[in-house]
C-alpha cells in the first residue's frame, strides 16, 4: 500500500517535505565520502540505511521509501509479536489495523522519513526486553537503542529505560550488573562514531542546522 502510494505521489509531484530534500542531499554527500559536511538536518541514521539502495542505482526518494517499507514489515511483526504475548486477539487485531493506515500518513501527508523506523526500532526495543536476558539480549539491547538515536536525537532518551530494564531483569545484582555493562558497551560503541563524526565537522556531539535547505 505504502510503496503504490508512494507512486503516486511521484508521478503527481505532490509536494514533498523539505526534510527529504534534506535527507537526500545528506546521502548524496555520505556516498561521495563526505562525512564531514555539514549536515542539513539531523542526525544520519536515514541516510546510512539508504546508501546501500542509492548505491545500487536508486534515486534517493525511492531508497528512504524502501527502507520504510522494510522497517514497515519490522513494525507490524514485533508489534504483533508483543501483543500477542497478551493472549488478546481482538487487541491483536485492532493493532495490525492501526499500524496498516501508517503508510497512508507516511507517503502520502508525511512523505515517509524516520517515522516508520523510528516507531519499528522502539516497538523492537520492547520486545527484546520481554524476552529472556542473555549476553546477546543485551548487546542487541543497546544497539537498537543505538539506531534509535541515529534516526532520532530523542532516541537518546532510551538509555534511562536501557539502563533501568538491564538493572532489574534479573533476580541476581551480580548478572544485572553484567547486563548492563554489556548493554552499555554495544551502545557506545555503535553510538560513538556519529557524536564524533559530529564534533569534527560541528564541535558539537549533538548538532542540527534547521529545518531549511540550503543552496548550493
Amino acid at each position: 500500500l505504502g510503496l503504490f502510494l508512494l507512486i503516486i505521489q511521484y508521478n503527481e509531484k505532490i509536494f514533498i517535505y523539505f526534510d527529504t530534500a534534506s535527507y537526500a542531499k545528506q546521502m548524496v554527500q555520505l556516498a561521495s565520502g563526505d562525512i564531514l559536511a555539514p549536515l542539513i538536518i539531523q542526525p544520519l541514521g536515514l541516510p546510512i540505511l539508504g546508501l546501500p539502495f542509492f548505491w545500487a542505482g536508486l534515486p534517493p526518494y525511492f531508497s528512504f521509501v524502501l527502507v520504510n517499507f522494510i522497517f514497515f514489515w519490522l513494525l507490524i511483526w514485533s508489534s504483533g509479536e508483543i501483543i500477542n504475548s497478551f493472549n488478546v486477539p481482538l487487541a491483536t487485531l485492532i493493532t495490525y489495523i492501526i499500524i496498516a493506515l501508517e503508510p497512508i500518513f507516511s507517503f502520502t501527508i508525511w512523505g515517509g522519513l524516520t517515522d516508520v523506523p523510528f516507531c519499528a526500532i522502539l516497538s523492537l526495543f520492547v520486545l527484546l526486553c520481554t524476552l529472556n536476558t542473555s549476553a546477546t539480549n543485551s548487546i542487541l539491547l543497546g544497539a537498537i537503542a543505538a539506531v534509535a538515536a541515529y534516526l532520532r536525537y530523542p532516541g537518546l532518551f532510551l538509555l534511562v529505560p536501557l539502563f533501568i530494564i538491564q538493572m532489574t531483569r534479573s533476580k541476581s545484582i551480580k548478572q544485572s550488573c553484567m547486563n548492563t555493562a554489556i548493554s552499555l558497551m554495544s551502545y557506545i560503541a555503535i553510538l560513538a562514531p556519529m557524536f564524533i563524526r559530529n564534533y569534527l565537522a560541528t564541535g558539537k556531539p549533538i548538532w542540527s542546522s534547521g529545518w531549511c535547505i540550503e543552496d548550493s
